[in-house]
């Protein structure tokens, strides 16, 4: 479970640091480790890559 999410917010890191990492915590309101306990729902992914997107100024979707 989680899986995608997991991977963005692996992804997020790599590309941003932990600093980008922290804010996609906060503006998504789910944690890492949260993230990677619950079920990837399309409307989860979506919010994630979106929010990923603008952290990091790039489309994280090619990193997919």
């Amino acid at each position: 479970m989680g899986m995608q999410l997991k991977k963005i917010y692996q992804l997020v890191e790599e590309h941003g640091g932990v600093a980008a990492r922290l804010k996609l915590a906060e503006r998504t309101g789910i944690s890492q480790n949260k993230a990677e306990t619950i079920q990837d729902k399309p409307e989860y992914i979506d919010n994630f890559k979106k929010i990923a997107t603008e952290i990091l100024g790039q489309d994280i979707s090619q990193y997919m």
